[in-house]
């Protein structure tokens, strides 16, 4: 018959120790700090409100068709007493048209941004209370779990004294 023993030595462990390696490697700690992160990022892209919107186009129009040949003339504003010649105007040849379109627009005041702004910096608060409490009750139930221990300890010291008064 073999003799095994579930635990070889006994190790100390303060509640200091304790919750310093909670602290280091428990899950929904690193969770909460994780949703910390997130929402300071969230945050930050709130910056992107107050930068100037920048929107470019580019169209180019080419055609043979004597209407159009002359609407683009016209809409380019070089129209000349030539251009009115029969003969040109009802065989224009190819005729390009190019728009470019470059807009900027600086917002000055957005009322939506600023309290999707606000909301955002209410979130971070959110996230760092939901951590501290997270804590708070790992080091509670850390510290539940350490007091039962003792109590163990207390009992089998009582009834190992009471089997030898017995």
């Amino acid at each position: 018959a073999t003799v095994a023993k579930a635990q070889d030595s006994c190790q100390l462990i303060t509640l200091e120790t304790a919750l310093q390696k909670a602290n280091a490697s428990n899950e929904q700690i690193q969770l909460a700090n994780t949703d910390i992160k997130i929402a300071r990022a969230a945050y930050k892209q709130t910056n992107a409100f107050y930068l100037p919107q920048v929107n470019f186009s580019y169209a180019a129009l080419s055609t043979n068709n004597a209407l159009n040949a002359f609407g683009f003339k016209l809409q380019q504003e070089t129209v000349k007493a030539a251009d009115f010649n029969p003969d040109y105007l009802n065989n224009p040849g190819s005729r390009t048209d190019f728009m470019t379109k470059m807009q900027v627009n600086l917002p000055l005041y957005n009322p939506e941004l600023t309290y999707l702004r606000k909301a955002a910096a209410s979130k971070i608060e959110i996230e760092q209370l939901k951590s501290e409490r997270t804590q708070d009750y790992i080091a509670f139930e850390i510290e539940k779990i350490l007091l039962q221990l003792q109590m163990a300890y207390d009992t089998r010291k009582v009834l190992t004294e009471s089997l030898l008064t017995a």
